[in-house]
């Protein structure tokens, strides 16, 4: 049916031209926080295996699942967009809010930003994630003695997020994480303590920034089990040295690859040549 044509072409081009989310900064993220070193940096530079329209229409789906979650738990007007602000209750809150000068040069985009009326101010972090993932982390799967707890990579983004906001208002907020199944709307939420990650969180920044100031590229090392194979955007490098991988990395991104060998690491974060 052609009106049903016309929806699926109006859909993927809406997608393929909505790149904000995705589109590189050239700093540390909360997303870069999780990912090896080395995809860190590639991504930093610019070099990003595109997704295909299926992993981006789940990237969609997952945004109208937050937004929904963030409509009826914190009562957002429709009208308000990212960046936008509203009361609700006992709280003035933000959907978005952007830190730029971020805790050690990275760069933050708070889902939501709770400043309570009476009370500590509350960083929300809302996770849309499949049945299987919502089961792993909040323990109602199949597995017995399973422990509810949230995903360590998350734990780190929010730390970014707590630290950064500490930086910027001299306090430290509270920090809960919200993980919505996406197949039917439940929720379970973890507050966690941002200072419990901020060694680790050090340690991956440092990593990142020795890299840039040595202009030495390191091995693809994974921080977990499932970024190996099929889920390494980058596998063809996951057996490679780390002379290698700077040959490789040269020879395929060779503009990449000078951007980063000319860059420098100041108090801002990575400088890049102009």
């Amino acid at each position: 049916m052609k009106y049903i044509k016309d929806y699926e072409e109006k859909l993927y081009t809406a997608i393929r031209e909505t790149p904000d989310e995705y589109e590189e900064t050239g700093q540390i993220s909360g997303s870069k926080i999780a990912q090896p070193t080395l995809t860190a940096i590639l991504t930093m530079l610019g070099i990003e295996k595109k997704f295909d329209d299926y992993t981006l229409a789940k990237f969609m789906r997952g945004h109208d699942v937050e937004e929904k979650f963030i409509v009826r738990v914190f009562n957002k007007p429709v009208e308000i967009s990212e960046g936008g602000h509203w009361e609700y209750g006992d709280s003035d809150l933000t959907w978005q809010y952007e830190m730029k000068d971020a805790y050690r040069g990275c760069t933050c985009s708070v889902d939501v930003l709770e400043l309570p009326k009476v009370g500590m101010p509350i960083i929300h972090e809302i996770k849309s994630v499949s049945k299987m993932k919502y089961d792993r982390v909040c323990g109602t799967g199949m597995r017995k003695n399973q422990e509810a707890e949230p995903d360590h990579s998350h734990c780190l983004q929010v730390a970014l997020y707590a630290m950064s906001y500490d930086k910027e208002t001299g306090i430290m907020p509270r920090c809960i994480i919200h993980y919505v199944n996406a197949d039917d709307y439940r929720v379970s939420s973890f507050e966690i303590q941002a200072e419990d990650y901020v060694d680790e969180l050090d340690q991956r920044i440092d990593s990142i920034y020795t890299a840039f100031a040595e202009h030495r590229l390191p091995c693809y090392i994974p921080y977990e089990a499932w970024q190996k194979g099929k889920y390494n955007s980058f596998s063809e490098l996951e057996k490679l040295s780390e002379d290698d991988v700077n040959t490789y990395i040269q020879r395929q991104y060779p503009e990449a690859y000078e951007k980063f060998m000319k860059a420098d690491v100041g108090e801002s974060g990575v400088i890049y040549a102009k």
